[in-house]
């Protein structure tokens, strides 16, 4: 599996829902809980990378000042992936790029505090925090 052979498409199916709750539950994130839209890279018939949108409707776990609010993510990038920073960049690209073609103007994309190396990664590329809540 090399990049070039790297798809991202809108995820459309049960099966491409299923692959990438698979890559979420890899990656520690085994409740999430996926909105329209979610993009799926995929190398043949593997899921390598997934970004989601995370339901703000009715979720005990988003703070209500987000309620009703677009929260891109989770994102999560397959260990067999060499180089994940581009597989990031470009489900970040393609997210945004589905976004802009629907309409909508801005999203918000949620980063755990305690996630620090991707808090410093955002922070090179210059994307800061739009809020920050402790605990």
């Amino acid at each position: 599996m090399i990049p070039r052979d790297t798809s991202y498409r809108l995820a459309a199916s049960s099966e491409d829902y299923r692959a990438a709750k698979a890559l979420l539950a890899q990656r520690g994130w085994e409740r999430s809980r996926l909105a329209w839209p979610t993009i799926l890279a995929r190398r043949g018939d593997r899921a390598v990378g997934v970004m989601g949108t995370t339901s703000t409707k009715d979720d005990p776990r988003v703070p209500a000042d987000y309620a009703g609010m677009i929260l891109a993510g989770p994102l999560a990038v397959d260990r067999v992936v060499a180089r994940p920073a581009f597989v990031v960049l470009r489900l970040m690209d393609a997210y945004d790029g589905l976004m802009q073609q629907a309409g909508v103007q801005g999203f918000l994309f949620y980063v755990d505090q305690a996630n620090h190396s991707w808090i410093r990664w955002l922070s090179k590329t210059g994307v800061g925090p739009f809020a920050a809540k402790e605990g």
